[in-house]
């Protein structure tokens, strides 16, 4: 195992079980970076970013309606459970670039939260990715939490440079 010390990684996906007896995996994507990589290609894999060890995915394919990948080296049932609940995790360096509208989950995570006026509401605490929207986790200046889908009914635009979501305070206050 390596240790991460210099490079912030980002989880790109996570091994959900074996399938199979070839030694390919079933697993969780995190977006399209995993999926549109050209293969093979060079990721880390482990629990959290702390204790993470060199892989190589050597395919990526949507099969009945799951992704299922091969890695380098695993080529039995057994190699590829052994990697089950492990998150796969790329280099910042290594995203795609994106547009000015746009942003990676990972960057949301504690942005200010402010109102149309610029009033602070709070803090972004996590990003998550439900299956029918994402959603913002907010902890709010009162200390309580709450859970904002990203929609534009609620959010109204996302300003990188000034690290803040902006976000209709009459939603807000409908849920609360």
């Amino acid at each position: 195992m390596t240790q991460n010390e210099d490079a912030a990684l980002v989880g790109i996906g996570r091994v959900l079980k074996a399938v199979g007896l070839d030694g390919l995996c079933s697993i969780e994507v995190f977006g399209n970076t995993l999926i549109d990589c050209a293969t093979p290609f060079s990721v880390q894999l482990g629990e959290t970013t702390n204790a993470v060890s060199d892989a190589v995915i050597e395919s990526v394919e949507l099969r009945n309606k799951m992704y299922v990948c091969s890695f380098k080296g695993i080529t039995d049932r057994g190699g590829a459970e052994s990697l089950r609940d492990l998150n796969i995790y790329i280099t910042q360096d290594r995203l795609p670039a994106l547009g000015n509208d746009e942003y990676y989950h990972f960057e949301l995570e504690g942005m200010d939260v402010r109102y149309e006026d610029g009033e602070l509401a709070g803090t972004v605490e996590a990003v998550y990715n439900y299956p029918s929207t994402d959603a913002l986790e907010v902890r709010l200046n009162d200390s309580s939490k709450v859970t904002l889908p990203l929609i534009p009914d609620c959010v109204i635009r996302v300003d990188k440079k000034a690290r803040s979501v902006f976000i209709k305070k009459d939603f807000l206050e409908e849920l609360l």
